[in-house]
């Protein structure tokens, strides 16, 4: 394989770009690569996409993350077209973002990690990195439609900063996509999301499914906000669940005081998944199950409430979560 078609399969170069000449440069270990347009390619605005007549050349030049310990230099003759509607524009190179000194393969490392492992492992600079990162992101913001309706919202919290820093994050749970993040998990930061809704998307949001967490602030501002939420709001399991502990940690307190160690170090083996569970883990749990405990009570009611996320029929919902809410309501 010659050395042009090499680095045009290693740089994603395809028509109508090609790779004219490659040179190297011992001295400052730059490996130079020259690509050119195919004179006979249809031209195109870049804001419209419609045809578009040449204006001038631009050269520029990009660093790409280096190669065999060789600084990659990619050079070439950009062309500037012009439109009646639009002012002169610089045809984007499809191996570079725009504007930006850097290949795009700079983007792909960073969805994969963080910016000061690509910053070691490309050789570039950490405030390199960081500016291409945030130059992406804020092209992603502007391509965003903002009037897009969502099918289903998920409403959580993340924490950071030695867990002493909350966010609220909202995201559209079809598409994966983040909506918005805010600072803190109050009430505020919610209602702030909800303001800023325009009234058809408003009016979208009365009919779609909310998933959040169990933060009354966030119920609150949700009930008071969308009207209908109360029929629409899904819990996460996860903190449905986390209602077994509470119970163990009260029952503890009490058996303790009466001289009963039969909870002591039980903690994991209840809130563990039973099918995550090893044969000895099993086993010692076992032992625990059958008994008149009220954490046991406590287990079995989650295990029924669990399967709650897995059945498709409303009404086979309906019928198991009352069966859930009578056993829970009698244990009391």
């Amino acid at each position: 394989m010659r050395d042009r078609d090499l680095y045009a399969r290693m740089l994603g170069i395809e028509s109508p770009w090609q790779v004219r000449d490659v040179g190297l440069d011992l001295n400052e270990r730059e490996v130079l690569v020259h690509v050119d347009m195919d004179p006979g390619a249809q031209l195109a605005c870049p804001h419209c996409g419609t045809p578009a007549t040449c204006y001038d050349k631009r050269t520029r030049k990009w660093r790409h993350p280096d190669t065999c310990r060789y600084r990659p230099i990619l050079s070439a003759e950009v062309l500037r077209v012009t439109r009646p509607e639009h002012d002169v524009s610089l045809i984007t190179a499809p191996w570079a973002e725009p504007g930006g000194r850097y290949t795009a393969l700079v983007i792909d490392w960073l969805k994969e990690a963080p910016p000061s492992a690509v910053s070691r492992r490309l050789g570039v600079s950490w405030n390199a990195i960081d500016s291409i990162m945030l130059r992406t992101v804020r092209r992603g913001l502007e391509r965003r439609q903002i009037r897009e309706r969502h099918a289903h919202l998920c409403v959580g919290e993340t924490v950071f900063s030695n867990r002493h820093d909350y966010v609220t994050v909202v995201t559209d749970r079809k598409s994966g996509q983040v909506i918005r993040v805010g600072e803190d998990r109050n009430k505020e930061t919610l209602e702030a999301f909800y303001v800023g809704l325009d009234r058809a998307q408003m009016t979208a949001t009365e009919n779609i499914p909310i998933s959040m967490d169990m933060w009354p602030a966030y119920i609150q501002v949700t009930l008071a906000s969308i009207t209908g939420a109360s029929g629409t709001i899904a819990f996460d399991k996860f903190h449905v669940a986390k209602a077994v502990n509470r119970v163990r940690c009260q029952e503890h307190k009490t058996l303790l005081r009466e001289g009963n160690t039969l909870l002591k170090g039980s903690k994991h083996a209840w809130l563990t998944n039973s099918d995550n569970m090893s044969r000895t883990q099993w086993c010692d749990f076992a032992a625990l199950r059958p008994t008149n405990l009220k954490t046991a009570r406590a287990q079995a009611i989650k295990g029924q409430g669990m399967s709650l996320w897995h059945h498709v029929y409303r009404t086979w919902v309906k019928k198991c979560w009352r069966r859930c809410y009578n056993r829970a309501i009698c244990s009391r």
